[in-house]
């Protein structure tokens, strides 16, 4: 069981090598692994899971976060049913449940509960939403499957400082080094990260 407390504090890793022009002090892309570009799923996310994420970790997203809150103060009875407030605030992702055992998770939108309708048996990731002959409101859980990622494991990547993304080659460093204006190569910094 001691094993198991270790592996709960151990924190998932990615590493990253960051190409750095050490004349400028900037970082003109980085290498990483699929596990990085596989952070991608993000754009899976919708939009309410999105401000409702980075309201709580990043700060605002302009007024989407003002429309947001908004709905988060209505009273439950302006809405058709219990259900509506929820799916309004709580979308869900359809691929949360397949990409739950990620490296880097951001999606908390999934945990596995659904619910049943007793009369027709329907599915809904919320409580109390209305089906064709009822209620769903007998709670049930699924077990997650293991998913492979969205690109193959052990590729690696370029990812530019204006987030473009492509495959690692020495051909692709090479033009957008070229794309960059660099002839002096000497003048790039590798510098290895890890991101947590």
């Amino acid at each position: 069981m001691a094993s198991d407390s270790v592996k709960e504090n151990i924190k998932p890793t990615i590493p990253l090598k960051l190409l750095v022009d050490d004349k400028k002090t900037r970082v003109l892309a980085a290498e990483a692994s699929s596990d990085f570009v596989d952070l991608l799923s993000f754009l899976t996310l919708p939009l309410g899971t999105v401000v409702r994420v980075t309201d709580s970790q990043l700060g605002s997203i302009g007024c989407m976060n003002n429309l947001y809150q908004s709905i988060q103060q209505l009273s439950t009875d302006i809405f058709s049913t219990e259900a509506s407030k929820s799916i309004l605030l709580n979308p869900r992702n359809p691929h949360a449940d397949v990409f739950k055992n990620r490296k880097l998770n951001i999606d908390d939108s999934s945990n596995g509960k659904y619910y049943l309708c007793p009369k027709c048996a329907k599915r809904s990731h919320y409580p109390n939403a209305r089906c064709c002959r009822g209620l769903a409101n007998i709670e049930k859980f699924k077990e997650f499957r293991h998913a492979d990622g969205f690109v193959k494991s052990g590729m690696m990547f370029v990812i530019t400082d204006d987030l473009r993304v492509l495959p690692a080659s020495p051909s692709s460093l090479l033009q957008l080094l070229r794309g960059l204006g660099f002839v002096d190569v000497s003048r790039i910094e590798y510098i290895s990260i890890m991101l947590v």
